[in-house]
C-alpha cells in the first residue's frame, strides 16, 4: 500500500515565527536551489546534511520493517 502524504504551503512569515535565522537561511537557499537546476538542488543538499546532520527516526524505521 503507497503511503499517503499530505502538502501543506508555509509562508515565508510563517518561517519567521517559527524557525532560527540559520534554518530559514538555509530553507530559503533550498527555495532558490530548486527554481534553478538539480546540481544546485544536489549541492544544497550536501551543505545541509554537514550543516545539519539526518536524523534517524528509529521508530518510523520500525514501523516500516514490520509492514515486511
Amino acid at each position: 500500500m503507497a503511503a499517503e502524504h499530505a502538502v501543506s504551503r508555509v509562508s515565508v512569515a510563517e518561517l519567521r515565527l517559527n524557525v532560527g535565522q540559520q534554518k530559514l537561511d538555509v530553507v530559503m537557499e533550498l527555495v532558490s536551489a530548486t527554481r534553478s537546476s538539480h546540481e544546485e538542488i544536489d549541492a544544497w543538499l550536501s551543505g545541509a546534511v554537514q550543516t545539519f546532520p539526518v536524523l534517524q527516526d528509529h521508530g518510523f524505521s520500525a514501523t516500516l520493517d514490520s509492514r515486511d
